[in-house]
């Protein structure tokens, strides 16, 4: 057998494989396909499930009156929370000694006054 007839047959069992691999890609191709589309249908069920639980679930939970008088007390807590931090703050500004406020005057003129800028 001489060296030209070796590479003819390496050569044609090259081209027979890539023909053989070729035809097994596109039929997985095909297989995958038909998978990922049973997928896709299965995930938008599974969507639309879950978006029609939680709307379940949040009604329910919005109707019982155990956790509307549970969301109710926090949040009195939080405005009560939020108006001590308040009036803290006002105190801390109203007793600062680099702001002149005149009290003897129409409400629309009792505004602070620095004393550092000219008019």
């Amino acid at each position: 057998m001489s060296e030209n007839e070796k590479e003819v047959r390496l050569g044609k069992l090259f081209v027979c494989e890539f023909v053989k691999a070729g035809a097994w890609g596109i039929v997985f191709l095909i297989v995958m396909m038909m998978f990922v589309n049973t997928i896709k249908d299965e995930l938008r069920q599974g969507i639309a499930y879950g978006v029609d639980r939680l709307v379940l679930d949040v009604a329910t939970a919005g109707n019982n009156p155990k956790t509307v008088e549970t969301i109710r007390g926090i949040i009195q807590q939080s405005l009560d929370y939020s108006l001590q931090k308040a009036s803290t703050e006002a105190k801390g500004i109203l007793s600062d000694t680099s702001i002149e406020i005149k009290f003897n005057q129409t409400p629309r003129e009792q505004v602070p006054v620095n004393k550092n800028i000219q008019p």
